[in-house]
């Protein structure tokens, strides 16, 4: 059964893997990656958005944050980082250290709580593709990036997996999004 991901329903703060949580905050795209000493390393692969730009703010320790091919070392003193719609970027924490990351998008995106509960939905990162892409199809505002970058073909994989293959094989999600792909 599908569930509305609705404040008085769900935990304000989710697990998303050892060590690590994530803290849904006041604005509906604003969230609190939080990663302990000795956790697990926080990765978020390479992918992109078509319709937001985010901005992350590292608020304690540091990460590796690319950007369109350029990688920095992100800290507090850096402020927010801001990543424009289309453009392909990812982070990584250091292994054993503590992180804090603040991340929002812009402009608002309300079903993006939503994708990061059904991805974290069993305490750690979906490892199924299918389902990983069913849910990227069903946010309809996030694809994965591929080598050579092709958006067009991102988009395809994603509608394939996600939007055709992943619901002929009885794949939903735990929860459901306010809008539809």
């Amino acid at each position: 059964m599908v569930q509305s991901a609705t404040p008085d329903a769900i935990p304000e703060t989710i697990e998303i893997g050892k060590g690590m949580t994530m803290t849904f905050l006041s604005s509906p795209t604003q969230v609190l990656f939080h990663a302990t000493p000795g956790c697990e390393r926080l990765i978020v692969p390479p992918h992109w958005h078509p319709k937001h730009g985010e901005y992350h703010r590292v608020v304690k320790g540091r990460v590796s944050i690319t950007r369109g091919g350029v990688t920095q070392i992100a800290t507090p003193e850096d402020g927010e980082l801001y990543t424009p719609a289309g453009v392909v970027h990812s982070l990584e924490g250091f292994e054993g250290e503590e992180l804090i990351i603040e991340e929002r998008t812009d402009p608002v995106d309300p079903d993006k709580e939503t994708l990061f509960r059904n991805m974290f939905s069993n305490g750690k990162a979906e490892a199924n593709p299918l389902k990983m892409m069913q849910l990227f199809y069903q946010h309809g505002d996030s694809y994965p990036a591929l080598p050579g970058g092709i958006h067009a073909l991102e988009k395809a994989l994603v509608f394939v997996l996600g939007g055709c293959i992943a619901p002929a094989l009885g794949y939903q999600p735990k929860y459901k999004y306010s809008k539809s792909a």
